[in-house]
């Protein structure tokens, strides 16, 4: 269990002050000017040293000090117009705000960022306002005032760490050696993959031995093969930007967000969680050119090539494919081969929860049957729909990936959220990369391996 009680001092000070200054949502006021009684409650009104204006609506007011706000806007990395520039052309919008500060700054920082977002002057920037967005959050902006973080003692059995897994309904957890008193590692659903096959392709006996398996002893192993990495991990003032380019550089779904000053790791991000992040904030910023765009005309996804199962497929060869093809799901295909199923890497972790992972010669429409009743069916988008389609339907169905389909179900291509999020973040500074027609899967880096990387 984890919480932001386990920050340091310093960090617990600046996360108290992030989420204050800039995490409350902005409400508007639904005055237009501070009077006499506004005043002697505590409203600021200024008046040549003041920000002003009215908006063209009628609906919000403010006053603002133009100390607090070129203060403000003198860190802003939004900001690549020359500041004194942008204050002279804010966007004309008052705030009343209280006069004590502690409580109010929220206000001031949210009516700037809204400014920012909206003014003119960014519309040239626009095709980089969601990587400067993401340069401009730190790591501890995504973590919740408290969450829960499952970490395994490389002592435990393998059986059990892959049980609590199922149990706490998490995909990965960290790693902790006693020994050494430090996290080595992360344990991965890919990892448990990993086992169930080489124990599988062994006999009977050596899997049922598995169940006594120690995380440690499997680490040895993996170690006399020369495939120890080092935890790649973040720190938790770094900017999302650095983040978002661990996760693509290192080819990993899961990323440690850690405390340098002690050492504990406080949360675990993931692309999914970066995205709807950004989510949470893009109607209200200026649309990039390529969000009208499809992913198949951008080349993000894959179009080609696209490995896919049967219902009558055996379990041990689709866990094959996880591990040979690198990929982190396959459509399920019928004769006429259209899409109906997809079969996940996480679908088999159901296979600890029931105890099925003795038998891998069942069909994949066997192992279905152990997938949680939740389940909402394949969520597919079309070859022509729009960037802005495909994020939102990512978002909003909770999904690791969507399965492109014609009119007629056939499968056309797959796109990730990974291949989104590395476009649109990483896209601006860098060339657009290719569409992936070669030895493709779906179109999601895998996490092999994340036990030691």
């Amino acid at each position: 269990m984890g919480d932001i009680g386990n920050m340091s001092d310093g960090v617990k000070r600046k996360h108290w002050w992030h989420k204050n200054l800039f995490h409350a949502r902005f409400r508007p006021h639904r005055t237009h000017s501070a009077n006499a009684a506004d005043r002697s409650n505590g409203v600021v009104a200024s008046d040549d040293t003041s920000i002003a204006g009215s908006d063209t609506d009628s609906r919000v007011s403010m006053t603002l000090s133009a100390d607090a706000a070129r203060s403000l806007l003198g860190a802003n990395p939004y900001c690549t117009v020359p500041k004194q520039t942008l204050l002279r052309r804010l966007p004309p919008l008052w705030l009343a705000f209280d006069a004590d500060l502690s409580n109010s700054w929220w206000a001031i920082s949210e009516c700037l960022r809204f400014f920012l977002y909206k003014n003119p002057l960014l519309s040239e920037n626009k095709e980089q306002i969601y990587s400067q967005f993401i340069k401009s959050h730190r790591c501890y902006d995504l973590i919740p005032t408290s969450t829960k973080l499952v970490v395994f003692d490389t002592e435990l059995s393998v059986k059990k760490a892959f049980f609590a897994l199922v149990y706490n309904s998490v995909r990965a957890a960290p790693l902790w050696e006693s020994k050494i008193q430090q996290f080595v590692g992360m344990l991965t659903i890919t990892d448990f993959i990993t086992i169930l096959h080489k124990y599988y392709k062994s006999g009977e006996d050596d899997i049922k031995g598995l169940e006594e398996h120690r995380i440690c002893s499997w680490r040895e192993e993996l170690g006399k093969s020369g495939k120890i990495q080092p935890l790649c991990t973040v720190d938790v003032t770094a900017s999302l930007m650095e983040a978002v380019r661990l996760l693509c550089d290192r080819k990993v779904h899961r990323l440690p967000v850690v405390d340098v000053t002690t050492g504990n790791v406080l949360y675990i991000l993931t692309h999914k969680r970066i995205l709807r992040f950004l989510y949470l904030y893009i109607s209200d910023l200026p649309q990039p050119s390529f969000m009208s765009k499809s992913p198949k005309e951008l080349g993000i996804g894959t179009w080609s090539n696209i490995h896919t199962v049967k219902k009558d497929t055996k379990l041990i060869e689709a866990l094959r494919k996880f591990l040979e093809l690198r990929v982190s799901a396959l459509p399920v295909i019928d004769d006429d081969n259209r899409v109906v199923d997809i079969y996940a890497k996480f679908d088999v972790i159901n296979l600890a929860a029931d105890k099925a992972y003795n038998n891998l010669d069942v069909t994949v429409q066997e192992a279905l049957k152990h997938r949680s009743a939740w389940f909402e069916g394949v969520h597919s988008c079309k070859v022509s729909d729009s960037m802005s389609v495909f994020i939102d339907t990512l978002v909003k169905s909770e999904v690791h990936r969507l399965v492109v389909t014609d009119d007629e179900n056939h499968v056309q291509g797959v796109v990730s959220l990974s291949d989104i999020l590395a476009f649109i973040v990483l896209h601006p500074e860098a060339v657009a990369p290719s569409s992936r027609d070669t030895n493709a899967g779906i179109a999601e880096h895998d996490e092999a391996m994340e036990i030691v990387n």
